[in-house]
């Protein structure tokens, strides 16, 4: 607990956690506890909280491992980079710069884009 608020506090992040004894802790960086156990609620606690919107332009657009935006990148680059079956699905693929992760618009796109629209 204390690693993962230091670190948060560090990379002037806002930790999110379920864990209420967390707010008991003298913790000078920003903490939100989460009180519900539903997903769907748990992201309206955090939009609600600090007066968030979501920005569909924005969506898919982070690396989930860096935070860093990601690079659109051409296919032909990317061949022996993805399972071939993916290759061969896809004409669109993005890049992070940093970690090099590759991203395509897999089938849980559209699932969480309707899951979204609920906000």
């Amino acid at each position: 607990d204390r690693t993962f608020l230091r670190q948060a506090e560090k990379e002037n992040r806002i930790a999110l956690s379920r864990k209420k004894d967390l707010a008991k802790r003298q913790y000078s960086g920003r903490l939100l506890v989460i009180a519900s156990d539903l997903a769907k609620d748990q992201i309206e606690e955090v939009l609600n909280a600090f007066s968030l919107r979501p920005d569909p332009a924005g969506f898919f657009s982070i690396c989930l491992k860096c935070n860093e935006s990601l690079e659109n990148v051409e296919k032909d680059i990317i061949e022996g980079l993805v399972p071939a079956f993916i290759y061969s699905q896809h004409t669109r693929f993005h890049r992070c710069p940093s970690c090099k992760k590759i991203y395509w618009p897999g089938s849980h796109k559209d699932r969480t884009l309707a899951f979204l629209k609920l906000f």
